[in-house]
């Protein structure tokens, strides 16, 4: 193989070739909310795009932030998928980290950052293991219901 496979690989290049991602599939759990809601989006999150998503609100615009790539820098896989009903909307976030105390290391940031979640959303992230998950939705009531789902 010629070119990295993930932004992990170009962010610390000495994890290439050796360090593969692990494949994270997000689970679909806009199935446990009440009405129809459709898939609106799935995509890798990656080391990079984590990094930057933190730093929109835990950096200072126009400076590298040291702590967000402290967060992100065990990264090891990662998918975000969103749905929505009418004008309501549901996202899942399922990442994977090298080491447990990546991983906290990450939902510490994590937590920090949802702390700054525009108001009219709710949002909860956990741990397990070497994995994190993040859910937003529009009530509690929605997050109880996502978490349940995974719980299944």
């Amino acid at each position: 193989r010629l070119l990295p496979t993930s932004t992990e690989q170009v962010m610390h290049p000495d994890r290439f070739p050796g360090d593969e991602p692990t494949d994270v599939d997000a689970p679909d759990v806009s199935i446990a909310l009440e009405g129809a809601w459709e898939e609106i989006d799935v995509y890798d999150a990656g080391e990079a795009w984590l990094y930057l998503a933190l730093s929109l609100r835990l950096g200072t615009p126009g400076q590298p932030c040291a702590r967000c790539l402290d967060a992100v820098a065990g990264w090891d896989g990662g998918e975000y998928r969103a749905w929505q009903s009418g004008d309501r909307t549901a996202i899942l976030m399922d990442t994977a980290w090298d080491t447990p105390k990546d991983a906290a290391d990450f939902l510490k940031a994590m937590r920090e950052y949802l702390g700054k979640t525009a108001s009219g959303s709710v949002a909860r992230g956990f741990r397990q293991g070497t994995r994190v998950v993040v859910l937003w939705a529009e009530t509690a009531e929605q997050l109880d219901l996502m978490a349940s789902a995974l719980r299944e």
